[in-house]
């Protein structure tokens, strides 16, 4: 973690200057850094007490005591580090907020471990922060530090999905570094095996970086290519990722069979060391990706069972981890942190529950992952549909319900004055409604889906427009115009833990966010911010067919409550073409005997099902418009659907 040990002046060096730091303590320091290579942490610990009681004010020397203090604590006490640190900033006036200007350039290193910290942590925009300022002044940095922060930062880029900002690191790091060392080489007479190995690992670890880059932007030709050159080289157990990468690009072409057969062939070393060495449960990768891949291959409960499992075996080599260390989590080696929390299988769970129809298991799931991914605008979209589907599922349950029982509640009188009633399609429903749509936040209602998605539609509005807001939908509409514009200039949309959405993707999932919130919005009876919605979707400069006919629907429905008739008939008119051949001539219907055309409401119901019965649900409307047409024709469709005892 802490290359500045490899530096003797950071064990001696004064604060202001080198120049007055006596024999005596660069002696200690020596021995202090020789002591700590050879990994006697305790005894480089007490050398550099020895050096701090000489040098109380260097905060060099103090920064090199608390890593000492670390590595003793085998990188567990990473809380006291991080405050032992936050003080040190302060002592050499490091302003993390402002990092324009060093006053010593070897503070880098003390960014540096606050940077490697934060990785490890996840909080990845952070860590990029302070290493992209730093990376300003990496020319004079000893080369161990500036290569290590590199390394790091290029770890950072792919931990967000930002390949292309990874690629133009790769080919700096190509570029310069390995290039300077190619000339200082020639000017080497001495032939270094350790450093040449060194350098061998650190160019297969720059090989598979540039081949993961290539598998984010689907570059699958030159991700393969790369591929192929790793595997001519290095041992089984380097391979394994290799191999790994090597099945996701056969999955990202659809050769789901391909890619299950590579994740088989791989030998999987042992498990725990493994895990304690890198931090990666070699078994919960396995599972999970044989468990994407069933997801792809339209199995979604079976792709649980497996991302289920993978997310047993990470825990399972936890509780191994957490019982030789005294069954404490907190005292989890800092490399081990990253895994503490498995966020990122709980997402792929979630996502086999939705694709099941499990929407109330998907919605726990999808709930305890925000809490890590909060930024994710797909997250909250996946948390309104679970929503959605668990208050307004599909029409049929109320299809089948209405088949099974007669839609007529009882009957008044005898004989030819006789009167029948018939059941409510909503006020049966109406207690159950308010049950479902409690104000309780963190509870499956409509109005939490409503929340949800104003959250997705102001993190995909932030990203296209910085002027959009989610609170006003005239911002939306206004934002919309720019939309354009600005994915074309960035292009991404980060959706961790998935990879990055760009271009075309952004803009339909914006629409699918719209549809939600118009629909929503309309369930909940706000029939104005309904509108708005719709007219915003349809005001979208790329729209796909089904979310225009979408669209065109909600608007229609929306001012149709609102007693805006002539409109309300135009969008439910609206046919798209070749584009998808979908009518919806119930919705016409109500529209035309609201209207009073009672005649063009008929011949709607009747194109409903031109040779049955009329659908359950528009019986009431049917026995409606018959009763201003004809006596005739209403006492036929009663005969007709209604039981004899009825009648």
């Amino acid at each position: 973690m802490c290359d500045e040990d490899n530096d003797s002046r950071k064990y001696s060096s004064d604060n202001l200057s080198y120049q007055f730091v006596p024999d005596a303590d660069r002696e200690l320091a020596v021995q202090a850094l020789q002591e700590f290579e050879q990994q006697n942490y305790e005894q480089s610990l007490n050398l550099l007490k020895k050096l701090i009681s000489k040098r109380p004010k260097d905060s060099k020397v103090f920064h090199n005591y608390c890593v000492a203090e670390y590595y003793l604590s085998s990188c567990k006490k990473t809380d006291q580090f991080n405050k032992k640190i936050a003080d040190l900033s302060k002592q050499a006036r490091i302003d993390i907020q402002n990092l324009e200007s060093l006053d010593d350039i070897d503070n880098c290193v003390v960014l540096y471990n606050q940077s490697v910290a934060l990785y490890h942590f996840h909080q990845y925009h952070a860590a990029i922060y302070i290493l992209d300022k730093v990376f300003q002044f990496i020319e004079p940095l000893e080369e161990n530090l500036a290569r290590n922060i590199c390394f790091l930062l290029l770890e950072c880029y792919l931990s967000i999905y930002q390949p292309k900002k990874a690629l133009c690191l790769v080919g700096y790091i190509e570029t310069v570094m390995f290039a300077e060392n190619k000339n200082c080489n020639k000017f080497s007479q001495k032939d270094d095996n350790n450093e040449n190995g060194m350098s061998e690992v650190l160019r297969r670890k720059l090989q598979l970086c540039k081949a993961r880059c290539y598998a984010m932007m689907r570059t699958s030709k030159a991700c393969k290519k790369e591929i192929k050159s790793l595997l001519s080289s290095g041992s089984t157990s380097q391979n394994i990722s290799v191999f790994y990468l090597k099945s996701q690009l056969e999955y990202q072409r659809g050769n789901y069979r391909k890619a299950l057969k590579l994740l088989n062939s791989v030998t999987i070393p042992d498990v725990s060391k493994y895990f304690w060495e890198t931090g990666d449960c070699l078994p919960a990768a396995f599972y999970n990706n044989v468990g994407c891949i069933h997801f792809y291959m339209g199995k979604p409960n079976l792709g649980h069972f497996y991302t289920k499992k993978a997310l047993t075996e990470l825990d399972a080599e936890i509780i191994k981890i957490c019982d030789l260390l005294d069954n404490k989590h907190s005292t989890l080696p800092l490399h081990l942190l990253n895994i503490s929390i498995p966020h990122q299988l709980m997402y792929n769970i979630g996502i086999h529950y939705l694709q099941a129809k499990k929407f109330y298991k998907a919605f726990t799931y999808f709930v305890e992952v925000v809490k890590s991914y909060h930024s994710n605008p797909r997250l909250w979209l996946r948390i309104a549909e679970c929503c959605i589907h668990i208050n307004k599922p599909d029409c049929m349950d109320e299809y089948v319900e209405c088949k099974k029982r007669s839609f007529v509640k009882s009957k008044v009188s005898a004989g030819p004055h006789s009167k029948l009633i018939m059941y409510s399609s909503t006020l049966d429903k109406q207690s159950s409604e308010e049950a479902k749509n409690s104000s309780n936040l963190e509870s499956p209602s409509l109005q939490y889906a409503m929340l949800c998605l104003k959250n997705a539609l102001f993190l995909v509005g932030e990203h296209c427009s910085t002027n959009s807001t989610s609170d006003s939908v005239s911002s939306i509409q206004s934002s919309s115009e720019d939309t354009d514009t600005a994915t074309s200039e960035e292009n991404i949309l980060a959706v961790l833990p998935a990879n990055f959405l760009q271009g075309s993707e952004i803009l339909s999932l914006r629409n699918s966010i719209l549809a939600a919130c118009s629909y929503v919005a309309l369930s909940l009876g706000d029939v104005v911010l309904a509108h708005e919605y719709a007219k915003t979707l349809l005001s979208q400069p790329h729209i796909s067919a089904a979310h225009k006919f979408l669209a065109h629907q909600y608007a229609g429905e929306s001012l149709l409550i609102m007693d805006r008739i002539t409109e309300a008939v135009e969008h439910f008119n609206y046919q798209c073409a070749d584009e998808i051949e979908l009518a919806t001539p119930y919705n016409l219907a109500v529209a035309y005997a609201v209207r009073e055309e009672w005649n063009k409401a008929m011949e709607c119901l009747s194109q409903m099902n031109p040779n049955g019965k009329v659908p359950p649900q528009a019986l009431a409307l049917l026995i409606y418009v018959e009763s201003h047409s004809s006596a005739e024709g209403i006492k036929a469709t009663v005969q007709q659907y209604v039981s004899p005892n009825f009648v």
